[in-house]
């Protein structure tokens, strides 16, 4: 984990200006692709809990950019680019992002002093 300031941890977990949300969607069956866009980091990581009855449509490249650019966060964003150059599926990675956001978020809130992430 990359050190980080209070005031950085703060910033990265903060929501953003509506301009710089992350562009997203879901992939329901027989429904197609439903569109939303993400406000700050724990809200993609809501987003991307693992369901039985829809996946995440995103791009992982993307979603390095947004961690990198939007949130300040080059650590995440180089661990991402991490998980999308592994060899393994989609589902595989939806899952692997999933778990490093929640493990970031967590860090973050130690260093805040402030949790809204359970260790589930």
């Amino acid at each position: 984990m990359k050190d980080v300031s209070q005031q950085q941890a703060a910033s990265i977990l903060s929501d953003l200006p509506y301009e710089q949300w992350l562009s997203v969607g879901r992939m329901m069956t027989p429904k197609g692709i439903h569109k939303a866009k993400m406000s700050c980091l724990r809200e993609l990581y809501w987003f991307l809990e693992p369901s039985s009855r829809s996946l995440a449509a995103i791009r992982l490249d993307r979603v390095a950019e947004w961690a990198d650019e939007s949130l300040g966060d080059g650590y995440l964003a180089d661990e991402i680019q991490r998980i999308n150059a592994m060899d393994t599926s989609y589902v595989d990675k939806c899952h692997l992002l999933c778990e490093l956001l929640g493990e970031r978020i967590r860090e973050l809130e130690a260093i805040t002093g402030k949790r809204e992430v359970g260790d589930a």
